[in-house]
């Protein structure tokens, strides 16, 4: 037995006991490149804890939100719970949204969560303090009509959010409230603004979904016009970021802003790996995309999100977070 599971096992626990119970049929999603001690310590935890669990692997998918494979989707309708141990991220595909709205399944997000994020600070934060400053935020986002962000670097866009909902996605699910989704490590409150309103500049500063394991060696310059991204600059991970684009993704893709969200978790640290990066309290994530998988409405093959540090939030004029530190 590989060791790591001993270690492994005591966080996995954390968001089997927020979001489960004895009896649950658990689905854990993975791939063929995902670490397999991961998902054998999750497996080992739920056993554990009295639930029933069915491993559905499938190989590597080619991009951020390709689809699975047709019987993991088949698999994530049957399920009780589904947890994705995948190596990259399927959220905001369109399994993922009938799983998760259609079927109304919890499910636990964990893409890309290896074994030094899951044994590392973030994974053992205080949840129930993260939930409880969540849904301070998740309010004021709702209520607003538009929001405008900002960073020293350069970021300066406004959108509408009006008539749009935000999530408080801090590692527990809602059932009761209609929310099904939530992440692990976690802390972060999603919106998704309206579509063909943005305009602005977006400055990717510290990282982004299309390089994995290191932050960006130059900031990434996105100019928006209407809702759509018009003129992508910057260096090596600028053009990094077009290429990947042109080559996995579609017209759609250019839909931005598809997300605004800050993230929440105090423990949190910047790895160049978005599954923590996205939670890093104070730093804000603007995505490219994919809008329609919470509360949008433009389906893309993509959805990529590009952190920025430092940002200031104004809702409806109000500044409800200054350069990193949340008001509210």
């Amino acid at each position: 037995m590989d060791p790591r599971v001993i270690e492994l096992m005591q966080t996995v626990k954390i968001p089997l006991e927020l979001n489960c119970k004895a009896g649950d049929r658990v689905v854990v999603v993975t791939d063929f490149e995902f670490d397999p001690v991961v998902w054998q310590a999750m497996c080992a935890a739920a056993t554990q804890m009295g639930m029933e669990v069915t491993v559905a692997m499938m190989p590597t998918r080619e991009a951020h939100q390709a689809e699975p494979t047709w019987a993991v989707a088949e698999a994530m309708k049957a399920a009780d719970v589904n947890i994705y141990l995948t190596s990259k991220a399927m959220v905001h595909t369109r399994s993922a949204k009938e799983a998760i709205f259609g079927k109304k399944i919890r499910t636990v997000i964990m893409e890309q969560a290896d074994y030094s994020i899951l044994t590392g600070p973030a994974a053992k934060a205080d949840y129930l303090k993260i939930q409880e400053i969540g849904k301070r935020v998740q309010a004021v986002f709702t209520k607003a009509k538009e929001m405008t962000i900002f960073t020293e670097a350069g970021t300066n866009i406004t959108a509408s959010v009006e008539g749009r909902k935000a999530l408080c996605v801090a590692g527990k699910t809602y059932p009761e409230e209609g929310q099904y989704l939530c992440a692990f490590p976690d802390g972060e409150v999603p919106i998704m603004p309206v579509e063909g309103t943005g305009n602005g500049i977006v400055v990717w500063d510290t990282s982004a979904h299309h390089i994995h394991g290191r932050l960006l060696k130059e900031p990434i310059r996105i100019k928006v016009k209407n809702g759509w991204a018009v003129e992508i600059t910057g260096g090596e991970d600028a053009r990094a970021l077009e290429e990947y684009i042109e080559k996995y993704g579609d017209k759609n893709s250019y839909n931005c802003p598809a997300e605004f969200a800050v993230g929440l978790n105090p423990a949190a640290r910047p790895r160049g790996i978005c599954r923590e990066d996205k939670k890093l309290l104070g730093y804000v994530h603007i995505a490219l995309g994919s809008s329609d998988a919470i509360d949008g409405k433009i389906h893309s093959k993509l959805h990529l999100d590009g952190l920025m540090k430092d940002a200031t939030i104004k809702c409806d004029g109000k500044i409800v977070v200054e350069k990193g530190k949340i008001l509210i």
